[in-house]
This record gives structure tokens, C-alpha cells and sequence, in this order.
């Protein structure tokens, strides 16, 4: 299956996102089990989990999401300040258990996070 580990680019023009909360994603050993490491991506950038409350637009549902980032440092960011996925992409895996089924799932990236512009507010005339 060619397509699978390929990022695909996401419109995330339909949601609102809050921020909640960030961690760094640590190395895993050869065994599987976290190091002490942050890891890093290909250009050496270190790689975080961010936590948003996404709102989706049109039918108002809210779930809590998570996207992995790589940038050099988080920007300053309060808890619910409202934020926006940089260059978001989605990337589907499978991975092979233990007991010869598969796991798999779609993880969403981002290139970055910034605060959300806020929205123009034309001057009504009374």
C-alpha cells in the first residue's frame, strides 16, 4: 500500500481551535519505552504534542485533538487561547500486534502554531 505514511494536506478552515496544553514527544528505546530524549524531527527541530479543544464549525461538535508539531520553542500560549494549525496534514499508519492483527490510525500534524488572527469587525453605522 504506497499511500500509507504520506501526509496529506488538510483544510482546517471549518474548525476552531483552542489550546489546552503541550508535552515533548520522547525517544523510544529499542524496546519501545520512552528515553529521557526529546525527539527531533529530519531537520533536527524538537518534536511536541499538542492538546486543542476543536470546535467544528458547521455542526458545532467540540472533541478535544491532538497534532503533533516540530518548532524550536512553543509560542507563549494561555490555556483556551484560540490557535491555528500551521500547513496541518494528516498521515495514516498500520503497524503490526502481537497477535498477528493490526493496528492503525491517522495522526494530524502541523509545520507550526500560531495564535489565531482575530476576526474583522466592520464599523456598523447607526
Amino acid at each position: 500500500m504506497s499511500s500509507i505514511n504520506r501526509p496529506y494536506l488538510v483544510d482546517a478552515s471549518g474548525y476552531e481551535h483552542q489550546f489546552l496544553s503541550a508535552s515533548p514527544v520522547m525517544q523510544r528505546d529499542d524496546q519501545g519505552l520512552e528515553t529521557e530524549t526529546q525527539r527531533r524531527n529530519r531537520e533536527g527541530l524538537p518534536v511536541w504534542k499538542v492538546r486543542l479543544l476543536e470546535t467544528d464549525l458547521t455542526t458545532k461538535v467540540v472533541d478535544v485533538q491532538e497534532a503533533t508539531i516540530a518548532v524550536s520553542s512553543l509560542p507563549a500560549l494561555t490555556k483556551l487561547a484560540a490557535v491555528r494549525l500551521v500547513r496541518p496534514t494528516v498521515r495514516a499508519w498500520a503497524m503490526p500486534t502481537a497477535n498477528g492483527g493490526v493496528r492503525s490510525g491517522v495522526t494530524l500534524s502541523a509545520d507550526g502554531l500560531e495564535l489565531a488572527a482575530a476576526p474583522d469587525i466592520e464599523e456598523i453605522e447607526l
